[in-house]
């Protein structure tokens, strides 16, 4: 099948929805092609690459994560329609967030969060700002990786830096490939693995976090 070109934001339209503390997050996805080859298991195997819990260095709330396509793919082929995907909230745990809820975290949107919508704002577990979010774009990236795949494009990527430690050589694509979920910091070299390991969990326990730049 010939899949013409598409512009994210152009054509191939992205609307997230839900929160980290509600009942799911999902997305609808509007621009896809018509006829296209996509099934729920090729959804799944990038949701399975961020889920939550995997490593005592990301969050350890415990997530199924599992996708529930509820419409615009049949028996395994996109419709045209909008396709429109979730995953459900079953191990959001509010009061984790009591002893901080009137204070900001490094590193995450709660300060501009609350400036804009007031004090009085649901922002538990960073609401629409958490990271939990992003998975809403992971499922819209595994429709837009199928089509892209269609024209000969791949799509990679690394942890190039975390704090203090970045990788200064170029990496090859062989590399990327082969290491990246091979490790916990999701680096492509592997002589950065335990500095980088290292600089996680020091800010971790002074209760800090780190920013890209390498400044804590």
């Amino acid at each position: 099948m010939d899949v013409k070109p598409f512009e994210v934001g152009n054509v191939f339209h992205l609307k997230v929805f839900g929160s980290s503390h509600g009942p799911n997050v999902g997305v609808e996805v509007t621009g896809c092609p018509k006829g296209f080859a996509v099934s729920e298991s090729d959804i799944q195997i990038e949701l399975d690459k961020r889920k939550p819990g995997q490593s005592l260095l990301t969050t350890q709330r415990k997530e199924d994560d599992r996708v529930i396509v509820e419409s615009g793919l049949e028996n395994g082929v996109t419709t045209g329609g909008v396709i429109r995907m979730r995953i459900e909230n079953k191990n959001a745990i509010s009061a984790h967030y009591d002893k901080i809820k009137d204070t900001p975290r490094p590193g995450h949107a709660d300060y501009p969060a609350r400036v804009k919508y007031g004090l009085d704002a649901d922002l538990r577990g960073g609401s629409f700002f958490s990271g939990r979010m992003t998975a809403a774009f992971v499922m819209a990236g595994a429709l837009a990786k199928k089509i892209l795949g269609k024209q000969g494009i791949k799509t990679m990527a690394f942890c190039k830096q975390i704090g203090e430690v970045k990788i200064m050589r170029e990496v090859s694509e062989q590399e990327i490939l082969g290491n990246v979920y091979q490790n916990l910091v999701r680096t492509a070299a592997p002589e950065a693995v335990d500095e980088m390991i290292a600089q996680v969990e020091s800010a971790r326990k002074d209760g800090d976090s780190y920013v890209f730049n390498g400044s804590k």
